[in-house]
């Protein structure tokens, strides 16, 4: 404190006053301070503030702050970190001030003051992909402070309609649902405890793609695609699915036959040839989309498609000739008939058999097993088979040849030629007729039948025989070979008619030279000379035999002579008539 105080002289001029000030100075130890107030705590810290209290004549040289559990620490200033506390331990602070003369009193205790630090940084948060969601899991930070009681989560990219943080998670796990299947996203995880900051966002997890298993694909399709031995492959395409959300790995793709499961088999794309053993069931196909959210529903089944190949080749045939008897030319095939396993996937009915002559004169199909085919006469031949089927472009290999055969029938009928108008008084009746075609085989004879009796043997190509008069007969002829009658052929023949009965006839002997002329030759008359010209017939030609009931010029004259006969040359008298004696007696004849 200050005294002043004043002195007078004796005068008691107050002119003369002395006036002085004397410091008294009462010193004590400080007064306590304030009640202290914390201004922020951290890692085993606390900032603790308070107002200096009065000094009491002595400069205050230290604070000591006191805190629960035997805590003490000296502050050189009335604002002091205080360190070596106990996070999230609670603490009242008191705090002394102490000068030359001693310590105060303890201040008020202060608020509670709990020191604490942030959660360490968390580790990047693992994430599992699910349909439309996320499944986040980390692990706990370390806490030297209090401990972690909360977590933040924060998602890239943002949702559509949603927050990208999710804020207050008490446990270390969290499924993020409404994503969009097919986005990646990433995460990152933050730690609360009851310090005033979290802890730092730790680093992004691993892109992840939410997905789901892919959608049923649609009913594959299935086509031959060519037969390999007693397989065949089988091309089988369907179109990609919707993957929902991850790109789809393998396909399931399962071979049925009849409806019953054979095979499956994993495959990366969407066609696969497929070998399977050929059969007459029919194959489908059903297939199964898989992505790393697992193997979408089975698709339908495809239409139904064959595995059919090439037939075996068919067993050696017989041939045996047929209708020798008749017209021939048949040929009586067998051969067996191919097994199911021979068959090669084609069902009995879809298999056809085919044969073909060695001779390469006809060709065609054949019933199952064998049956008759037409083949020309007279060709050696051999027959092969083979087996086409309507379900396989590759028609089977033909068979061994058979035996060797040469089809024949009954020889053609001869063309038979009767004589028809004989000659009067000609008695025979007679036929020749040609060598017909011996219908596969050479004619080695004939056989004729008269009038239908027996059949007779013959080489030759001729037949006649002498009848009666006027008689008409029937001859049927018929041509051998390969030992056999072939077909008949006839004709009729006739006989000449009976003559008629013979003339009267005399002998004559011209006198001289009479006209006209020689029985047999022509009349060359010329009635303007007159002249015989060279029908004279002269007595030294002796007896002539004439007809004497013959009409020599045709007017009703009979004999040698008439009315117009030649004269003589030189004479104008008609010549004279010739004389004629029935009898062997001569007439003579005379100018």
């Amino acid at each position: 404190m200050i005294v002043s105080y004043t002195v007078a002289d004796k005068t008691g001029d107050a002119s003369r006053y002395a006036t002085a000030r004397i410091r008294l100075t009462v010193k004590d130890k400080p007064l306590a301070p304030t009640t202290p107030q914390a201004a922020s705590v951290g890692d085993s810290t606390a900032l603790l503030n308070w107002t200096a209290p009065a000094d009491r004549g002595s400069p205050i040289t230290k604070y000591t702050v006191y805190g629960e559990g035997g805590y003490r620490q000296d502050c050189p200033a009335n604002s002091c970190t205080l360190t070596g506390l106990t996070n999230n331990a609670k603490y009242h602070f008191q705090v002394t001030a102490t000068n030359s003369l001693g310590e105060s009193e303890r201040s008020p205790a202060s608020a509670e003051v709990r020191p604490d630090v942030k959660p360490d940084t968390p580790a990047a948060p693992a994430v599992k992909f699910g349909d439309t969601q996320l499944t986040v899991t980390w692990a706990a930070p370390a806490s030297k402070g209090s401990p972690v009681k909360s977590y933040d989560l924060e998602i890239s990219p943002a949702p559509a309609g949603q927050n990208a943080q999710i804020q207050n998670l008490t446990s270390v796990s969290y499924v993020w649902k409404g994503l969009q299947n097919g986005v990646a996203y990433k995460v990152r995880v933050l730690a609360r405890n009851d310090a005033k900051e979290p802890s730092e966002w730790s680093a992004y997890s691993a892109a992840e793609t939410p997905a789901g298993v892919p959608a049923t694909p649609a009913a594959p399709s299935a086509t031959a695609a060519g037969s390999v031995g007693n397989q065949s492959q089988l091309k089988v395409d369907w179109a990609a699915p919707d993957n929902n959300g991850d790109a789809i790995s393998t396909y399931t793709l399962t071979t049925l036959r009849g409806g019953a499961a054979v095979a499956t088999q994993r495959v990366s794309g969407t066609t696969q040839n497929v070998t399977v053993d050929n059969s007459e069931a029919g194959y489908t196909f059903t297939v199964a989309a898989t992505n790393k959210a697992g193997t979408s529903r089975t698709s339908a089944q495809s239409a139904a498609v064959r595995a059919v190949g090439k037939p075996a080749m068919v067993g050696q045939p017989s041939a045996t000739l047929k209708d020798t008897g008749g017209d021939g030319g048949k040929i009586d095939v067998r051969f067996p008939v191919l097994t199911a396993a021979q068959r090669n996937g084609s069902s009995a009915g879809e298999i056809t058999y085919r044969y073909r002559f060695t001779s390469g004169s006809s060709s065609g199909t054949i019933p199952a097993g064998g049956g008759v085919v037409a083949a020309p006469n007279g060709t050696d031949t051999a027959v092969v088979v083979w087996a086409v089927s309507s379900r396989s472009s590759s028609p089977g290999d033909a068979s061994p040849a058979s035996n060797s055969v040469n089809p024949y029938g009954l020889a053609f009928a001869p063309a038979v030629t009767g004589s028809k108008s004989s000659g009067v008084g000609d008695r025979t009746v007679s036929w020749t007729w040609n060598q017909p075609n011996g219908n596969g085989r050479p004619v080695s004879g004939y056989q004729y039948s008269l009038d239908g009796g027996a059949w007779q043997n013959t080489q030759q190509r001729s037949f006649s025989k002498s009848v009666g008069f006027s008689e008409t007969h029937t001859l049927r002829v018929r041509a051998i070979s390969a030992g056999q009658p072939g077909r008949i052929g006839s004709d009729t023949s006739r006989s000449g008619s009976e003559p008629p009965p013979p003339v009267p006839t005399s002998q004559i002997q011209a006198h001289n030279n009479t006209c006209p002329g020689k029985p047999g030759e022509p009349d060359t008359y010329n009635p303007s000379g007159p002249s015989c010209g060279v029908g004279w017939v002269s007595r030294s030609e002796g007896r002539l035999t004439i007809n004497c009931t013959k009409d020599i010029y045709g007017n009703g004259t009979l004999g040698s002579a008439s009315p117009k006969a030649a004269t003589r040359a030189g004479s104008s008298n008609p010549p004279p008539w010739i004389s004629t004696d029935p009898g062997p007696a001569a007439a003579d004849a005379h100018n």
